[in-house]
């Protein structure tokens, strides 16, 4: 959907606005997140656990077991507040993470794998390219090709 608009665009100035727009809107949502005043408190335990914990691999259920709160429970909760599974969210999460490094960073892509907590780079390889539909090495040799700059 945002692509088809985009295409639509006559001018950078268009596209350029586009993107402040969905900015905004992506920092509001991730703003309203982070408050979690919507959200259960297990919930955002869990979110605080995510954002520190980026570089971990751990089941579901050992962290509910080390943050001391029902798995069962804290599932729904999760499930509820976010509309996602935390084992899904968590790995958007780190896909975004990636994602971002690739676009940024010179950082050799087993080591953006390991330090999101994958030890195998095959794996790492396969549920980043599930999850944009590249490779990580398709993605950053593209995203170093589309870089514009406004004047």
């Amino acid at each position: 959907n945002y692509i088809k608009k985009v295409e639509k665009c006559n001018s950078i100035w268009e596209v350029y606005d586009m993107q402040m727009t969905l900015f905004s809107f992506y920092r509001k949502e991730v703003q309203k997140k982070r408050s979690g005043s919507d959200y259960n408190p297990i919930t955002n335990t869990l979110l605080l656990y995510i954002d520190n914990h980026m570089e971990q691999s751990l089941p579901f259920q050992e962290i509910c077991n080390q943050l001391n709160i029902d798995y069962k429970y804290a599932s729904n909760c999760f499930k509820k507040d976010i509309g996602l599974g935390f084992n899904k969210y968590f790995t958007n999460k780190k896909m975004n993470a990636a994602k971002q490094k690739l676009e940024t960073t010179d950082m050799q892509i087993q080591e953006i794998a390991e330090s999101l907590g994958y030890n195998n780079a095959y794996y790492f390889t396969r549920t980043f390219k599930s999850a944009f539909g590249l490779t990580p090495a398709e993605h950053r040799k593209k995203s170093v090709s589309n870089h514009w700059f406004l004047p």
